[in-house]
């Protein structure tokens, strides 16, 4: 298992410096925001092998811990976060397989960075929250609320442009099996159920 985590870490390590280098000469700020996207979706896959390494349970990890250390990773990724916005973690003891970890960071990570791009432009100041909650019968709620505008009217998932918010929806209905929803006014809010697989 060692021999794998590394050779896993060793490629995911050389396709971030791909991209890297293949951002930096770029000229358009957007088709560079994209690499920095497709980058810290990668981080978040890697986050996962490396708790795995960690781990003594091969199958399952705490959901909780994992996002304890993504949330403050992919703001840390973003200047001047530290000083502007504030991190709320309320986080249940939530223990999930690997399989279903995956797609939970890969959630975070779109909502976390969409936050950062449209909630709070021009440093503007503000706050991103994340609840983690365990119901009954294997039930797995999380919660994702930042205090940004909102969006006043909602287009409607068919008129919606974000790639991220899209990929959000897919991997909460089609790779978790959940089911998902948003609200825009008053800030953004989601929330998303699912059962857990033993």
């Amino acid at each position: 298992f060692t021999e794998l985590y590394h050779r896993t870490k060793n490629n995911m390590q050389v396709i971030i410096s791909i991209l890297s280098l293949q951002s930096a000469r770029m000229r358009d700020d957007s088709v560079k925001q994209v690499f920095k996207d497709t980058v810290g979706r990668i981080y978040s896959m890697s986050l996962v092998h490396n708790m795995l390494y960690r781990s003594q349970n091969l199958s399952r990890l705490h959901l909780d811990d994992y996002i304890r250390e993504l949330a403050p990773l992919i703001l840390g990724n973003w200047p001047d976060t530290r000083d502007r916005i504030s991190l709320d973690l309320d986080l249940g003891q939530v223990e999930v397989s690997i399989d279903e970890v995956m797609p939970c960071g890969l959630i975070l990570n779109e909502l976390i960075t969409n936050s950062l791009k449209y909630a709070f432009p021009r440093k503007a100041k503000g706050s991103i929250g994340i609840q983690l909650l365990r119901r009954g019968k294997g039930e797995i709620q999380i919660i994702y609320q930042d205090s940004g505008p909102g969006i006043p009217e909602f287009p409607g998932w068919e008129n919606l442009s974000s790639l991220g918010l899209n990929l959000v929806r897919t991997l909460s209905e089609q790779q978790l099996h959940g089911t998902c929803s948003f609200t825009f006014q008053d800030g953004f809010m989601f929330s998303m159920s699912f059962v857990s697989r033993d």
